[in-house]
Formats: C-alpha cells, structure tokens, sequence
C-alpha cells in the first residue's frame, strides 16, 4: 500500500474530531475529520457492537486553503480530484484490513464527503 506511505503515524495530527451516535448495535461515525500542514481526511462509517466489526471510508487529499478566492474553485478541483484517495478500513479494529483506491471522479469524492456530513 504505498499510497499509505506519506500519511503520518497517529499521534502526529494537528486536529481531529468526529460526530458518533449509537443506533441500537451499531456506532454510527460521522464527519469524521482528521487534518495536518500536509494531509487532510474526511469521511464516514460504523462500527457494529458487540461484533466489534468497523467499516469507515475516508477521503484522503491535501488540506484545502479556506482563504482561495472563488474564481480558483474549478482548478482547484480538477486538481484535488487527481490527489484524492478513498480509504476503506473494515474488519476488527484490533487488526483492521485497510484498502486504498484513487478516487476517479467527482460523483464519488462528493457521495463519500456528504455522507460524513450527515448527521
């Protein structure tokens, strides 16, 4: 998995946060938001309980300059997009398998983003 390679270890993030509900036997993950100078990460997921069974998928990207003005939006997208990488962890937490994918279109990284933000 060397698209893993540059992302750094846990406990090297500036700031991370998340939104979780409990919905009968299942944590539900949501806005899942981890970010650094270099790398940000956006996503959604579950884990089931008591099974312990996780199944998260985040998108993967540099972190995004809030101060750009509007006119760069579409370059700046046509570029993210050729930088974006779904991640999917799923199984046990103590031993998750992790596969990563380039994201190969808009429809997707907009499907992935806006399901971490319900809630």
């Amino acid at each position: 998995l060397s698209v893993l390679d540059p992302i750094p270890p846990v406990g090297h993030y500036q700031d991370a946060g998340l939104r979780f509900y409990v919905s009968r036997r299942q944590l539900e993950l949501h806005s899942i938001e981890i970010r650094d100078r270099s790398l940000a990460m956006s996503g959604s997921g579950t884990l089931s309980l008591p099974a312990k069974n996780l199944n998260v998928t985040l998108v993967v990207g540099e972190p995004t300059d809030k101060s750009s003005p509007l006119t760069a939006i579409p370059e700046f997208i046509q570029g993210a997009l050729q930088e974006l990488v779904e991640i999917r962890i799923v199984g046990d937490p103590a031993r998750p398998r992790v596969e990563a994918r380039p994201l190969r279109g808009l429809d997707e990284a907009v499907r992935i983003l806006t399901e971490s933000r319900k809630g």
